[in-house]
């Protein structure tokens, strides 16, 4: 596994080593590519060591992809609308505020596990401390 590992960490730096000169979009396309070539690596040992297929894991992770998915895509829509009639710090703090309420509303819609848990235990805490 640390072979493995290895692998990734020395293919990211060579990425990194190539693109930095370029610019910063060409190390963002970088990273998202040795990030999908990490994944693959990952998924392989993980079906070859504990059975664990790449469909089950993309499953089992696409609750969480969605929510930061619309997310993402929401802010950068808003934040590109909005750069021409605020500045750079009110687009950051609105941004902010509409990446959180987006975030939880659509973790709610997609059932999201984790955040299910989270906001379950939250008010289970809340409720503990107003007895």
């Amino acid at each position: 596994l640390l072979k493995m590992d290895f692998f990734v960490k020395i293919t990211q730096i060579i990425v990194l080593l190539i693109t930095m000169n370029i610019g910063v979009q060409a190390i963002a396309i970088g990273s998202i590519v040795t990030t999908f070539v990490a994944c693959t690596v990952y998924g392989y040992f993980a079906k070859k060591v504990v059975g664990y297929s790449f469909s089950e894991q993309i499953t089992d992770i696409i609750s969480s992809i969605m929510p930061a998915a619309v997310v993402g895509t929401v802010v950068f829509l808003y934040a590109k609308a909005l750069s021409s009639y605020f500045g750079n710090v009110t687009i950051l703090i609105s941004g902010t505020i509409v990446g959180a309420i987006l975030f939880l509303t659509s973790s709610k819609l997609f059932r999201n596990e984790s955040y299910l848990y989270l906001s379950s235990y939250l008010i289970e805490r809340i409720m503990l401390r107003r007895k």
